[in-house]
């Protein structure tokens, strides 16, 4: 009468990110709108890698975070942890 093992451990999994920084990755821009509106500026890439996208939220202003929705807001977020501004 101990724990049922016929099933994954599902409780862990609501504790990972929502998005994944560790990992090389390319994102598209034209996914985030207020990472698209600060990258308009600087560059007609329409992928940027995970340092990249940190660095554009890091130049964001604040009624570029205001805009944000929530979505975004912690994508954002989560790239400015995996990459914090120096």
């Amino acid at each position: 009468m101990g724990e049922d093992r016929s099933q994954p451990p599902f409780r862990d999994t609501f504790c990972l990110p929502v998005h994944d920084f560790r990992h090389a990755a390319f994102h598209r821009i034209a996914d985030w709108p207020v990472l698209s509106a600060v990258a308009a500026c600087m560059t007609k890439a329409k992928r940027l890698d995970s340092r990249a996208v940190a660095a554009l939220y890091a130049r964001a202003t604040a009624a570029d975070r205001q805009a944000m929705d929530s979505r975004e807001r912690a994508y954002a977020e989560a790239a400015l942890a995996a990459y914090p501004p120096r």
